[in-house]
């Protein structure tokens, strides 16, 4: 079993290798060469690594978020004290930009409507009806 030292270190080895932009597959053998250990297990060390990023990205973009939203109501509510109706305004719309009200959504494409044909046949003989008129 590895000790946290040598993990960490893989980790940091993972790191710097994908920054040189080698490939997952390379790396994973390169490492577990340089460390004795199976391909396979720097393989899950790769992928929770790569979990953990995209969840530390994602928690740091909704903390972004709901800061940025904390200093537009601050600023809202010291425009509203100053009585300034443009900075209510602007943090407003500022506000509502963040929150998405503004997304265009009238570019949307409905899917196309689908139209069914049906095959007739056409194979009957055709008659003819009347008396046909002499022409002179």
């Amino acid at each position: 079993m590895s000790k946290k030292p040598e993990i960490i270190e893989r980790e940091k080895r993972i790191l710097k290798l994908l920054s040189e932009g080698i490939r997952p597959m390379d790396i994973c053998n390169q490492i577990a060469k340089e460390f004795d250990v199976s391909p396979r297990t720097i393989e899950r060390q790769y992928q929770n690594l790569s979990k953990e990023l995209g969840e530390n990205t994602e928690e740091a973009r909704q903390e972004a978020r709901l800061m940025t939203e904390a200093w537009l109501r601050e600023a809202y509510l010291l425009a509203k004290e100053k009585e300034q109706p443009k900075g209510m305004i602007d943090a407003a719309k500022e506000y509502n930009r963040l929150k998405g009200v503004y997304d265009d959504h009238s570019n949307e494409v409905a899917p196309p409507k689908v139209i069914k044909i049906k095959q007739v046949d056409s194979s009957a003989s055709l008659k003819v009806v009347g008396e046909p008129e002499d022409v002179d």
